[in-house]
Parts: structure tokens; sequence; C-alpha cells
């Protein structure tokens, strides 16, 4: 029996632990034109050049966040090659499954030992950590603070708009 526990031990070390599902990063460099960047896996030191960075986004819009070195991600890695899809080109898929090479950063990861603003903790909250700029949704309120720029047309319906509690 204890050859047969030896033996799926073995197995599972060997076969199971070495596919590359996901892990957890720190951004060392980011390409926000591109939306790509330099991982760090964590813990230890095995970095990743040219990681897509996932984004928010359809064929005319998106969002993008302002990641920096440092900032702790998830990492997924895909099932099959993304060389091709990435660059479009046209050359068949490698054979290469679940590798570091197809690694794709999908969010920013908040570390337990960081914590997030109690502020408006039960509502949809854009905002800067320090809590200088937020844009707030929730009980039927849209609430923005902090110094926040419009570019171009900006339309208001509904109450007019009040600065120091005068309409202007």
């Amino acid at each position: 029996m204890k050859e047969a526990n030896d033996f799926f031990r073995r197995f599972k070390e060997n076969t199971i632990g070495g596919l590359n599902t996901c892990a957890i990063g720190e951004i060392v460099t980011y390409d926000p034109i591109k939306s790509k960047a330099d991982v760090k896996l964590l813990p230890g030191d095995t970095l990743i050049k040219s990681v897509p960075v996932g984004i928010q986004q359809t064929a005319d819009f998106f969002i993008r966040m302002p990641y920096k070195r440092g900032d702790a991600v998830l990492v997924v890695f895909v099932q099959r090659e993304i060389d091709n899809i990435m660059y479009q080109s046209n050359n068949p898929a490698s054979q290469r499954m679940l590798a570091v090479d197809d690694a794709i950063v999908v969010c920013g990861i908040n570390l337990f030992t960081n914590d997030l603003p109690a502020a408006d903790a039960n509502k949809l909250v854009v905002g800067e950590k320090s809590g200088a700029a937020t844009f707030t949704i929730g009980g039927g309120d849209v609430v923005i603070s902090g110094n926040i720029s419009l570019k171009g047309k900006v339309n208001v319906n509904g109450t007019p708009l009040q600065a120091g509690g005068t309409s202007f």
C-alpha cells in the first residue's frame, strides 16, 4: 500500500504540480498604451515579460486601470498558446499548453494587509484609495467628490447644478 501511495503522490507532484493555472503576481513595468506588463510571480522571482493586461472594453469603449510597479495582480495561464491571437498572425498555434508564457493579468488584487477605505462600502465606488477623488453610486444617489475633470459635451438632466448652494 505504501508503494501505491508513493506512486500517486509522485504522479500528482509531477503531473498536476507542473500545471500553471493562476497565480498572484506583482507588476514590474506597465505599458498603458499596449496594455501589457512585465510581471513577477509571487512567491519567488519568476519574471514574465509582455503579459497582456485585461481591461473592460468593447469595440468602441474601454476602462483602463493605472497599474504601477509593485501592484499585486491576479495572473491566469491560458490553456493554449496566445502569441498568434495577440499578434493577429495566421501561423498555426503551437502545442504549448498552460505555460507561463501564456499569462494574462485579469485584475488587481487587494492584499489583506492593505485595507480599502471604509466609506461607502455598500456602494459602487470608483476612486483613489486616498479618498482624494471618488465617484459613488448607491442608495439612489450619485456623488462625485475631489478634483474631477470632464472632457467633451456634458449634458445634465434633472435638478440644476448648484455651486455653493446657488443655481448657476
